[in-house]
């Protein structure tokens, strides 16, 4: 037998808010029902379920959020050498206008 909740009931059932749970069902993202065009029923069971499909995503999900973080850092990163190279700045990784085996602190003989 099918066991329901109202919107306030499903998100202390889930713990979470209860603007959470408005919002992931105004995105279709959790199972819900209006049957008599009134108010949000939720089946418990399939709250079950979407958690436990939600909990087996979870780490894909994660390791696809960090990939782009990281595709984002390097993007942000060579725009800054880029802009910083434009501007005629010396990065400390490249050589002084010498060259890299020029030491300018002994005089030359």
């Amino acid at each position: 037998m099918a066991r329901f909740a109202t919107l306030p009931e499903a998100a202390v059932y889930l713990r979470m808010s209860e603007r959470t749970m408005r919002r992931l069902r105004e995105r279709g993202l959790v199972p819900s029902s209006n049957p008599t065009g009134g108010h949000v029923l939720f089946d418990l069971d399939e709250l079950d379920e979407w958690v436990g499909a939600a909990k087996d995503q979870r780490p894909a999900a994660r390791n696809a959020a960090e990939f782009a973080l990281a595709g984002k850092r390097l993007a942000r990163n060579r725009r800054h050498r880029a802009s910083h190279a434009a501007a005629g700045g010396a990065s400390a990784a490249s050589p002084g206008p010498g060259g890299a085996d020029t030491d300018t602190s002994r005089p030359s003989a």
